[in-house]
């Protein structure tokens, strides 16, 4: 799972908290573009970069994470913010996955979309990036585990949430937490 195409610290710990997230098989939500104390900053993104996320986002969870995660366990919404004096701005610093989405895809060279938006520009519609991840279902299950399944991220490590935090757990800590949580799949 080494790719020296991308950095990993850029995407790091929005993969973290997806992991941790599925990983508490609960419906969970993730915001982007709205800061800690609740302020809403938005990701500057045109057309291209809303498509380019969306495929950064489902090459990372369909061929990075492990198990691969089906389909139905995540949605992906781009919610429009609207901009108004000292409400909502252009942030200083944006992310590398929406600046330049194209080195998520592992593409050496420049896109012709990372083109599209200037560091400058402030035209560009405003977005919160959602993600909801969604409950495990046996029944759209297409790896057909008999209990929901850890997910790990692309740095082959598993995560866990608590006290609104990711927490990185073992291997043998995942089959305890399994056993745990579903013994009735154990019983003989």
């Amino acid at each position: 799972m080494t790719n020296t195409n991308i950095d990993r610290h850029e995407f790091q710990p929005c993969s973290r908290t997806i992991s941790a997230f599925l990983n508490s098989n609960k419906t969970s939500h993730l915001y982007l573009g709205v800061q800690d104390n609740g302020n809403i900053k938005g990701h500057p993104m045109y057309r291209a970069q809303k498509e380019h996320f969306k495929q950064a986002l489902d090459l990372l969870l369909k061929q990075k994470f492990d198990p691969p995660v089906d389909e139905y366990r995540y949605n992906l919404q781009f919610l429009p913010v609207e901009r108004s004096s000292g409400i909502c701005h252009r942030p200083e610093g944006q992310c590398l996955t929406l600046k330049e989405p194209h080195k998520l895809l592992e593409q050496p060279y420049t896109c012709w979309c990372a083109k599209e938006i200037k560091t400058n520009d402030t035209t560009a519609p405003l977005y919160i990036i959602y993600i909801r991840i969604n409950l495990w279902d046996p029944a759209k299950d297409t790896h057909n585990f008999r209990v929901w399944p850890y997910y790990s991220s692309e740095e082959e490590k598993c995560f866990i949430r608590y006290n609104a935090s990711n927490h990185e757990i073992r291997a043998d800590q995942v089959a305890e937490f399994t056993y745990t949580d579903m013994p009735e799949c154990f019983e003989k």
